[in-house]
C-alpha cells in the first residue's frame, strides 16, 4: 500500500476556538491579536488596531453612561421644575386673594376718610349745625 497523501490544507485553531483553513502554498494565517481584556478582536488586525477598537469601545460605553445620566438628571430638573410651578402657582393665587381683600380694605379706608372728611368741611361751613342748634 503506498502511504497516504498529506493534504494540502491545514487547519489552524485560533484563540477563540473558530478553526479556519489555509492553503499551504499561501501565506501563514494572520494571527488574531487579544484585546486588553482577554477577547479576540472581530477581524485580524494588528495589536495597536484591537487597543483602539477597545479605547473606541470604553468611549462608545462611556458617552451611552454620560447621554444616560444627563436624561435621568434632566427627568429630575424636570420634575422638580413641575413641582416648583405648582408651588409658585398656588402662592400667586393666595397673593391675588390677599390683594384683592386689602384692595377692598383701602376702599373702605378711602370710603370712611371721604365721609369724614365731608362731614368736617360741612361743620367748617356751618358752625350752627356743629352744636346741633337749628
Amino acid at each position: 500500500t503506498a502511504p497516504a497523501q498529506a493534504s494540502p490544507y491545514i487547519i489552524h485553531h485560533t484563540s477563540d476556538t473558530r478553526p479556519f483553513i489555509s492553503y499551504l502554498s499561501m501565506s501563514p494565517p494572520i494571527k488574531r491579536n487579544r484585546t486588553q481584556d482577554g477577547t479576540s478582536c472581530p477581524e485580524p488586525a494588528t495589536k495597536r488596531h484591537c487597543i483602539h477598537e477597545d479605547k473606541k469601545m470604553k468611549r462608545v460605553m462611556a458617552n451611552r453612561r454620560s447621554a444616560r445620566e444627563s436624561r435621568e438628571r434632566r427627568k429630575q430638573l424636570e420634575v422638580e421644575l413641575k413641582s416648583t410651578i405648582t408651588k409658585l402657582t398656588k402662592d400667586i393665587a393666595k397673593l391675588e386673594r390677599e390683594n384683592k381683600e386689602m384692595l377692598e380694605k383701602i376702599r373702605t379706608v378711602i370710603d370712611l376718610w371721604k365721609k369724614q372728611s365731608a362731614k368736617k368741611q360741612q361743620e367748617l361751613k356751618d358752625p350752627m349745625h356743629k352744636n346741633g342748634e337749628v
